[in-house]
């Protein structure tokens, strides 16, 4: 499959999967993604410029996924990880690095923050 066969059927996932917009900024590890079961590809969402996510395209399944969901869903985390913390410390400020890898777990565009951080792993 062409390079631009491929950013396009990316491309076009994430898209429509969270109906808004995207811009294409790189193919990520070319080389790798050529010897191995993925595609990958990093994208910046318009509605955090500066935010760079990743778009996985696993070759024998057909499926796609990304870590948009943890980027956009970042301030309602640190706002419910906040009041946990408030409980313990008090008065508070939690800062949250949202991991935007791609991750299978986020299948739903619109999943809530509660069950967002039931994917999370516990924190030791």
């Amino acid at each position: 499959m062409t390079e631009n066969r491929v950013k396009e059927k990316m491309m076009s996932y994430i898209r429509n999967k969270y109906n808004e917009e995207f811009t294409f900024i790189a193919f990520d590890n070319e080389e790798i993604w050529r010897r191995t079961n993925n595609y990958d590809i990093v994208v910046e969402p318009a509605a955090f410029p500066g935010e760079y996510v990743a778009v996985r395209w696993n070759k024998k399944t057909g499926e796609m996924s990304d870590g948009y969901l943890a980027l956009k869903l970042n301030a309602e985390v640190e706002k419910e990880v906040s009041a946990v913390a408030y409980e313990v410390y008090g008065e508070n400020k939690v800062f949250n690095n949202a991991q935007t890898n791609s991750i299978n777990d986020y299948k739903e565009s619109d999943m809530s923050v509660s069950d967002f951080l039931k994917l999370l792993p516990a924190c030791a």
